[in-house]
């Protein structure tokens, strides 16, 4: 619920309300060993921080931290997603 509640901060450019959001998705969904859901939020987050431009940096890590499993998961579509938010991250 977390990561949607990111998003829609992320819609409404609540900025600092989305990185708690964001924040909390990540934290649960890496306790609860939710791969595919924290593969997910990792790419939606790095795309947060890239819109307002605040945090190229941890977007980038969490690009990369994406893609890194996602090709394990078999969630090809999200590889294309997070190589071309990496291009654009530069």
């Amino acid at each position: 619920m977390a990561r949607y509640l990111g998003m829609l901060a992320h819609t409404a450019k609540e900025w600092d309300r989305g990185v708690g959001d964001f924040e909390l998705a990540l934290d649960v969904n890496e306790e609860l060993e939710a791969w595919p859901y924290l593969a997910w939020t990792r790419y939606e987050y790095a795309c947060f921080l890239v819109d307002p431009g605040r945090d190229a940096l941890r977007a980038e890590e969490l690009a990369h931290l994406a893609r890194s499993k996602v090709d394990e998961l078999g969630m090809h579509w999200l590889s294309e997603r997070s190589d071309a938010l990496l291009t654009r991250l530069g």
